[in-house]
């Protein structure tokens, strides 16, 4: 993973294994409630991260996960066999690439 805080392991009653409220879309099935804010995310094993955002939009997110997997990959060779999507919540939360652009209009 790029240098940085270790990213969180998966706990007990957070199946996603991401910060508390973060839904990774590719395994939402229920709708707790309308995200504010998108995200870029990475997987590797049990460690999961948010690369990139927040973005107003579940599009633009998805529009960016191109860009966040060459940045993770320009930091850290194995980035190549992780697994990039995209991951909501209602908080702003800190992400290991952040955008100047990005974060002063969220």
């Amino acid at each position: 993973m790029p240098n940085g805080p270790d990213l969180p392991r998966r706990g007990p009653g957070r199946s996603s294994g991401l910060p508390g409220g973060v839904r990774p879309h590719s395994q939402s099935k229920e709708v707790i409630s309308t995200p504010k804010h998108y995200y870029t995310s990475v997987v590797d094993g049990d460690r999961r991260g948010l690369l990139t955002g927040p973005f107003p939009t579940h599009a633009e997110a998805l529009a960016d996960v191109p860009r966040a997997k060459q940045l993770a990959e320009k930091a850290d060779r194995w980035a190549a066999f992780y697994g990039f999507g995209t991951a909501s919540t209602d908080e702003v939360l800190p992400v290991v690439f952040p955008d100047p652009e990005v974060v002063s209009n969220a």
